[in-house]
């Protein structure tokens, strides 16, 4: 364990938990643009500003100085995070100084802040409340119902569209991935929630999000939420037969790619380089551009395989995201940064076990919820979307308190 001197606040005084409740009444609207604020051209969820302001009154109230303790994963969490918020500053150079080079940099190192201030907040009250991370995750899910019932009445009934966004004036797809992300996450809290307590209001609840999980129209993200189920069913827990099953499950897969490469090497180099000269893909479906974009990031991945070609370089380069978070990485920051990425994925898998083996009902749906962007990232760009490092630091949190009670 690493111990850090940190301030503790008043235990009697209770307006921490409650300016707690307040900000995660905020994390339902992060990607809402009536509640951002505009600075420059960087835009920022007014989450920011009650965390910002929850520090301040944590010294405010502060009596003395006490060991705020963390442990050794969750420093190197945050040590790893650091050292790829650097190296993607750095690699904005790789390319030319653009102001989305810069707002890509600032949004990993705002998701590195807020994990490091979520940590602070919340390590403290957890160890003395063991629900109180409950409590303030019913905060998320009413505040959530409320903005899920206006935007699901807009967009049905006015705008007759086919799929949820999070826009009201208008009908539009911007933001629709982060929604179905949000979505994804807390749909497994929810269910947990009206499971344990059967309840009208938790029935509507569940109702009212699982209405939104299919009106967002996402594959990707109800894809995502299913294999979260299974892996932490097969994974966290002693299932050695099925994981044996999964394990050759793979490998046969793996195999049949293979073979299927080998044999068809030649047909598949020719698509494959039809495929990256193609410029227009706005003529494309969904599908086949994904397929297109996915090629033409391997190979810019292989034009600079260790350091890549530059943080958002791709999307100077092409017009287009990747739709791929892994392949964006890949590419723009190399086998170097990639690695990095991984090393913090493990670390975060690693505290995911360990949670789902001794912890409650909630604290196992709250690890489905956060496994999640593992599976979805392969669909969007999200790596450094705030809403996942918010979540991944209530888990460590947990974590850090199930190992300090063992002392």
């Amino acid at each position: 364990m690493l111990t850090l001197k940190f301030p503790r606040y008043l235990k009697k005084s209770k307006l921490l938990f409650y300016l707690q409740i307040i900000i995660f009444s905020t994390i339902p609207l992060l990607s809402i643009r009536y509640f951002r604020l505009n600075i420059l051209k960087f835009s920022f969820p007014i989450f920011f500003i009650f965390v910002a302001f929850g520090i301040l009154i944590f010294f405010i109230l502060k009596k003395n100085l006490t060991d705020f303790k963390i442990n050794k994963n969750s420093f190197y969490f945050i040590f790893l995070l650091f050292l790829f918020t650097i190296f993607q500053a750095i690699n904005s150079y790789n390319n030319g100084i653009y102001l989305n080079s810069i707002d890509e940099v600032f949004k990993t190192f705002s998701s590195l802040i807020v994990f490091v201030f979520m940590l602070f907040l919340l390590n403290n009250s957890l160890t003395i409340h063991s629900n109180n991370i409950e409590k303030l995750f019913k905060s998320i899910i009413f505040i959530s119902t409320i903005i899920l019932i206006i935007f699901i009445v807009r967009y049905y009934f006015y705008f007759h569209s086919k799929y949820l966004g999070i826009t009201f004036e208008y009908r539009t797809e911007t933001g629709k991935n982060q929604l179905a992300l949000f979505l994804g996450m807390l749909f497994p809290i929810v269910l947990t929630n009206f499971l344990n307590n059967k309840k009208v209001l938790t029935l509507l609840f569940f109702i009212v999000h699982a209405i939104a999980l299919y009106y967002v129209d996402s594959r990707g993200v109800v894809v995502s939420l299913f294999l979260s189920y299974i892996l932490a069913y097969i994974f966290f827990k002693n299932h050695f037969t099925l994981k044996i099953f999964f394990f050759y499950l793979i490998l046969f897969i793996f195999v049949l790619l293979t073979y299927y490469i080998i044999t068809n090497f030649s047909l598949l180099f020719t698509k494959v380089n039809n495929y990256n000269n193609i410029n227009d893909l706005h003529f494309f479906k969904s599908d086949e551009m994904r397929t297109i974009l996915a090629i033409k990031s391997l190979y810019f991945f292989i034009s600079s395989p260790f350091i890549g070609i530059g943080t958002n370089a791709f999307f100077e380069k092409v017009g287009y995201l990747t739709h791929n978070s892994y392949l964006q990485i890949l590419c723009e920051q190399g086998i170097m940064g990639f690695f990095l990425f991984i090393l913090i994925l493990i670390l975060v898998y690693n505290n995911f076990r360990k949670i789902y083996i001794k912890g409650t009902k909630f604290q196992k749906s709250l690890v489905i919820g956060s496994l999640v962007p593992f599976i979805y990232l392969f669909f969007i760009n999200a790596h450094n979307l705030i809403l996942i490092y918010i979540y991944w630091s209530i888990l460590f949190v947990i974590n850090n308190n199930f190992q300090y009670e063992k002392k």
